[in-house]
């Protein structure tokens, strides 16, 4: 009676035990990628869904034409001037009403095209609100303002091509997302794009 494996078992054991654990690995990720894009998209509706409660408590300061006035002494501002850094629309508390926490809202970051202006693109990795901006023709002029459209929107990681792929699979069943740059414009390819956006008005 023989006892223990021979060497050609015990390589064969080997080599499928290696085939297994790298169809778990591959699994696994894609698994983590289908999560992480499953939370991104419900963060968003329920984002959308704090803004519009916001909305409705403070349409007083809200403008006609889309941009936001938060106190008696400043110039009304586009949404997003407000809503950067230090949450000064106070939509943490509006997201506490729906059972979510934990969303962080974009950084600033010095704009070297304009002296004294912050950028209004998200961080990577951020949450935040921006408007649909204003167009320009060939020398600057502007030709039209898109104040009144607001997004919600998230920056992806640039380690997070899967969950961006995963997103861009289900834009048409996830209720009016879309794939732009990282102050909401539309790019041609979603793939190439930065971030993801849910039209909140």
């Amino acid at each position: 009676m023989r006892k223990g494996m021979t060497l050609i078992e015990a390589l064969i054991a080997m080599v499928v035990i290696a085939v297994l654990s790298t169809l778990g690995y591959i699994g696994a990720e894609e698994y983590i990628a289908s999560a992480k894009a499953t939370k991104i998209i419900m963060n968003l509706h329920t984002l959308k869904k704090a803004l519009w409660a916001w909305y409705v408590d403070n349409r007083d300061k809200v403008q006609s034409d889309g941009r936001v006035k938060m106190n008696l002494n400043g110039d009304p501002q586009p949404i997003q001037q407000w809503q950067r850094n230090s949450d000064n629309l106070k939509l943490s508390n509006y997201l506490k009403r729906f059972g979510t926490s934990g969303i962080k809202f974009y950084q600033t970051s010095k704009d070297e095209t304009v002296t004294g202006r912050q950028r209004t693109d998200l961080v990577e990795g951020y949450y935040g609100i921006c408007d649909g901006g204003t167009s320009r023709d060939s020398k600057g002029n502007e030709t039209a303002s898109y104040r009144n459209n607001w997004y919600a929107g998230y920056r992806f990681k640039s380690d997070e091509a899967a969950v961006r792929q995963k997103i861009l699979g289900r834009l048409e069943s996830s209720g009016g997302l879309w794939l732009g740059t990282a102050d909401a414009h539309e790019t041609p390819k979603g793939d190439n794009s930065q971030a993801v956006w849910l039209k909140v008005r």
